[in-house]
């Protein structure tokens, strides 16, 4: 049992040899804290060290590729697990260059070793490949991006898909749960709004498979353990508008609904354009795992079992 999840893992301390980019954030935060309950790992940052008393922590600019290939030369890791991107589509649509430089230049850097050290690459990427008039994709499906933010994961994926190396290549959807600097998470985002007593404009025609970090982060360690190469769709087990998501946030950590505007895509411009329907299907994934995904609320649940409604 890890963090009250029945784990798949049949052993964590066999899991050696392990590097996590993006390790402060939310993602890469939960790997580490999971890999490191029974084993370790090392986790790469760029400029917040997370103040955690488990796991080493190596600062890298994955930006810099002979800085890269320093740090990794001297690591030697078996297994690299890639979440370190910018992830935010509106900041990625205003700086494309930054974007550019560490969601493909980070990444190809990354393959590139790894496709010289024989190391497993897992790379996270997005369901925002897709341009959503379709939904219910399949890892087979083409990918055609409408953000900037898609079009550098595409790159990265392609750029992955010609490591020379064992490597695999995790979509998912709409993260959320709780990040060590409260910041990252779908969820996170909202509340500090509400807190705030923003109002948040959330589209009932925008539909994705919300993911909790918890299953993600299980999912991708059993996908490491395994050792299982190509795409995987790994998702959540609901699809719903960011809306009727917003409405789960609100009623789980005991926000008023007032500060929530529904919203159609048509009515507002958006920057960058809005995919309507980019869900995931997992038929590949729970076909291989068995998985038990939970529902959102259940989930959250979890990750905020030690909040009181008046805590916001």
């Amino acid at each position: 049992m890890v963090d009250g999840i029945p784990f798949l893992l049949e052993s964590l301390a066999a899991m050696d040899g392990i590097v996590v980019t993006g390790s402060s954030g939310l993602v890469g935060f939960r790997l580490m804290r999971l890999l490191c309950q029974e084993g370790s790992a090392r986790g790469f940052y760029h400029h917040r060290k997370p103040g955690a008393g488990f796991g080493e922590w190596v600062q890298v600019d994955l930006r810099d590729r002979l800085e890269t290939y320093r740090v990794l030369d001297r690591l030697r890791p078996s297994t690299i697990i890639h979440c370190a991107a910018y992830s935010d589509p509106v900041y990625c649509e205003r700086h494309p260059e930054e974007a550019n430089s560490l969601n493909v230049g980070g990444t190809l850097y990354l393959t590139e070793w790894s496709s010289q050290n024989a190391c497993f690459l897992v790379h996270i990427s997005t369901d925002l490949v897709f341009d959503g008039r379709q939904g219910d994709y399949r890892e087979e499906d083409d990918p055609h991006p409408i953000s900037i933010y898609g079009w550098t994961k595409l790159a990265a994926e392609l750029a992955v898909r010609n490591c020379k190396s064992p490597f695999a290549i995790v979509r998912t959807s709409l993260v959320y749960g709780r990040s060590p600097g409260g910041d990252r998470g779908t969820d996170e985002k909202l509340v500090s709004s509400w807190k705030e007593g923003r109002e948040t404009q959330l589209f009932v025609d925008e539909y994705r498979n919300p993911t909790a970090v918890g299953e993600l982060a299980l999912v991708i360690m059993e996908i490491v353990r395994l050792r299982v190469v190509g795409i995987w769709h790994v998702a959540g087990a609901e699809c719903v508008s960011r809306y009727e998501m917003g409405v789960k946030v609100a009623s789980v950590v005991g926000c008023s609904e007032d500060l929530l505007i529904p919203r159609k895509i048509d009515e507002v411009h958006c920057v960058p354009p809005r995919a309507r329907n980019t869900t995931l299907n997992m038929d590949k994934i729970r076909s291989l795992l068995g998985f038990p995904f939970a529902a959102i609320e259940a989930n959250l649940r979890s990750e905020y079992s030690d909040v009181r409604p008046s805590d916001h």
